[in-house]
């Protein structure tokens, strides 16, 4: 039962971080969007995560592992460090970089969820 609740911890982490990506993907763009916008201050998210204690499983020592989950989200900062002078903050070429960060991020938590799953596969005597 621990291995199972490791797997959950592990899947809900995985899942967690990338909801957080796709949330913070729409928030780049919409700073990209509103680039020419006199008074907009770029935003951008920073990801909070902790582990969550499971109900369904006890803990009768304080020794054993605790059951938890991962749960994470997104907590909006503000971007004030390029301000031009129609008081807008948005600087494209910082944002194109933090969109090229998501996406290599993202892509590596569909292969590390994909190899978790395919090891699942693997110890259930499924390939």
């Amino acid at each position: 039962m621990p291995e199972a609740v490791v797997a959950q911890g592990l899947s809900s982490a995985m899942q967690a971080r990338m909801n957080f990506l796709i949330e913070r993907q729409g928030v780049v763009a919409g700073n990209i969007a509103n680039a020419a916008t006199p008074d907009y201050i770029a935003k951008d998210l920073t990801f909070v995560g902790k582990v969550k204690k499971a109900t369904a499983m006890m803990q009768t020592s304080g020794k054993h592992i605790s059951a938890g989950g991962f749960i994470g989200h997104g907590v909006e900062t503000e971007d004030k460090l390029y301000m031009k002078n129609n008081g807008n903050s948005v600087d494209t070429a910082t944002e194109m970089l933090k969109l090229n960060e998501i996406q290599t991020e993202y892509t590596m938590m569909v292969q590390l969820r994909s190899k978790h799953v395919s090891m699942y596969r693997m110890a259930l005597g499924r390939q």
